[in-house]
């Protein structure tokens, strides 16, 4: 019981984390520096939950789940912030013409929605039309 309790508060915990570090990338002003704030979010991904986000984003889409699951990224309050923090970073990518980049994101944003479309306890529509945009986007480079 003890140590579901403590894995229960790391989880909340680390929810926290990627709270604040989508509230700040939503929150940054449209006159900032796109690079500097990609790079302020992956410096706190990497500070915050020892995750390093260009080599995450390249692992193989099956193993995605996994790797987030060793860092204790679990939940799916958890993995839907972490799926719209790729997201938003893979929209700031693409203004800066970067569609590699952004495509790379997305894709990752599009495995944790499609996960959790299939697996969560409770269902959303709004993972649904974000997994049909995203669809839509890497299929074809249709605009988001």
């Amino acid at each position: 019981m003890i140590k579901r309790d403590y894995l229960q508060d790391q989880i909340q915990q680390l929810g926290k984390v990627l709270g604040k570090i989508l509230a700040e990338l939503l929150g940054t002003s449209l006159d900032s520096d796109i690079n500097d704030v990609i790079v302020d979010t992956e410096q706190a991904l990497e500070e915050h939950l020892d995750i390093r986000l260009r080599s995450a984003v390249r692992i193989d889409d099956r193993e995605f789940i996994d790797f987030l699951s060793e860092k204790n990224i679990k939940g799916d309050s958890v993995l839907e912030q972490m799926a719209t923090l790729l997201f938003e970073l893979g929209l700031r990518k693409k203004e800066m013409d970067d569609d590699d980049g952004a495509r790379l994101l997305m894709s990752k944003a599009r495995v944790l929605y499609q996960f959790l479309a299939e697996n969560a306890a409770t269902y959303s529509f709004d993972w649904m039309y974000k997994i049909q945009d995203l669809d839509d986007y890497l299929e074809s480079g249709n605009t988001l």
